[in-house]
This record gives C-alpha cells, structure tokens and sequence, in this order.
C-alpha cells in the first residue's frame, strides 16, 4: 500500500524535479518505507529515526525532510489524517539536526591567496 503512494507522491513530482532527483528521492523513500508504514499504520516518528540515525547528518536531514513532505502529502490529499507528526517531531527534536551544515575554512588567509593570485 505505502509502495503505491509513494509512487502517487514521485508522480505529484515529475515537473518539479529532475529525472536524477525523482530517482533517487524515490529510492529514498522507498528504503524507509517499511520505517515508516507497518502495512497497517504509521509507526511513530521516534522509529524512523532510529533508522536513520546511522546516517551522515546531511543525509539523516534530508531523509527526515523528504518523510516530511511525503506524509504532507498524505495529509492534503486524504489519505491519513491530523498533524504531520514527523514535522512535529522534528520541532520537537530539533538538537538532533544542529550543525548539519559544516562550514569549511580555507587552509590560507585572504592575503595568501591573493599573493598567489
């Protein structure tokens, strides 16, 4: 069933992505399926990140944000209803996303680089 709406939500996608980004986001959100939906119900968000919490932080953020949206889907679109837990957890939990982006300083000083120059 998840498989389905998944493909239903990449199909809502095809003329805002790439064909490169609708691939891989669809391998994304079809590895965590089974994370997300147990055939049944949605498992709650603390499972999903016990999945993913092997993940480089870049990833594991772009994993979680993608669950995000897809369950927003659902939501606009009848499937499940009430909140989008995954965005509330994700508010909730938002220490598990700090320094995600790792900014990296030159190895030299502006006027090195502009003496090579």
């Amino acid at each position: 069933m998840i498989v389905q709406w998944i493909m239903k939500y990449m199909e809502s996608k095809k003329f805002a992505w790439s064909n490169n980004t609708l691939r891989s986001e669809g391998y994304r959100l079809n590895g965590i399926a089974k994370h997300l939906h147990d055939g049944v119900t949605f498992r709650e968000p603390s499972e999903l990140w016990l999945a993913i919490e092997y993940q480089k932080p870049y990833t594991r953020q772009t994993t979680w944000t993608r669950s995000s949206e897809f369950y927003q889907y659902l939501i606009d679109n009848k499937i499940v209803e009430g909140i989008n837990v995954y965005k509330k957890w994700r508010e909730d939990n938002a220490r598990n996303f700090k320094n995600v982006y790792q900014k990296h300083k030159p190895d030299i000083t502006f006027e090195d680089a502009r003496s090579r120059i």
